[in-house]
Parts: structure tokens; sequence; C-alpha cells
């Protein structure tokens, strides 16, 4: 993880998907999820979480909520000038880095991206346990 994340350009570092990390370390999607959830924890606090609201077709961002039980059920889409009901799939998970490392080690081989992933959606992401654990626990803080 240490090593991804030394190499994450600086501007993509509050737009961090695990299944990227998964796809550019070779790690089971599963266990790169549950190793994101891992480091938001209270004790730990490497990465934050926010839950992305995005039109239907998922071209255009909405809004962004630190919590899950912030998200409304209905919120305006101004590319359609309605009101549009809000439902998981239209939901990004995305983490952002918050205790950066104090430097890169110059010695550091950045992996190679394999491809591009697609977006962590709440809709399939919250198959992982995981995924369960953090949003209950969004709704306390």
């Amino acid at each position: 993880m240490d090593e991804w994340l030394a190499c994450i350009p600086l501007r993509n570092r509050n737009n961090l998907n695990p299944l990227s990390f998964s796809l550019d370390m070779d790690v089971n999607e599963t266990r790169a999820v549950e190793l994101f959830v891992k480091l938001t924890e209270e004790n730990i606090s490497i990465l934050d979480v926010n839950y992305n609201v995005l039109s239907r077709d998922k071209l255009f961002f909405i809004d962004s909520y630190k919590k899950y039980n912030d998200i409304p059920k209905i919120i305006y889409d101004f590319n359609l000038n309605t009101d549009i009901d809000v439902d998981d799939s239209m939901v990004e998970i995305v983490f952002s880095l918050v205790a950066f490392p104090k430097y890169k080690p110059d010695n550091i081989e950045c992996p190679s991206k394999k491809g591009k992933s697609e977006k962590f959606m709440l809709s399939g992401a919250k198959k992982t346990p995981s995924i369960y654990q953090l949003l209950s626990r969004s709704g306390d803080n």
C-alpha cells in the first residue's frame, strides 16, 4: 500500500479507489476494499471516505457527503433541472489520503498501471462485509 500511495500523483490523492489499487497491485478486490476501510478507522486515520452522488448516467458529479446517512433520498440534478431519487447505484465511494508520507523514497519503483478500473459504486460494494461496517460507523460520527 505504501508503495502504491507514494506513486499516486498529488492531484489524485483525494480520489483513491480500492479497485484501482487491486488492479495495479494484483490484490484481490475484496481484500483491497477491506484494507481501505481499515485505514479509515479512527485509531488509524490514514484514509478518509466520501460518498459522491453522481447523475444516473454517472457522467456528472452532483454532491459529496462525509457520512452515508447524510445522503438525501431526493436530490436536485442541475443537468436535468429537476429533483431525482437517489439510489445506491448513483453513489460512488472515494477515499482520500489524510496522513501524507514525510518523504518519497528514492529507490521506489512505481507499479505500472494495468488498466482502468471501474468506479467503486455503493451498489456493488454493499456485498462486502467491511463496507457494511463502514456504513454503520458513518452514521455514528
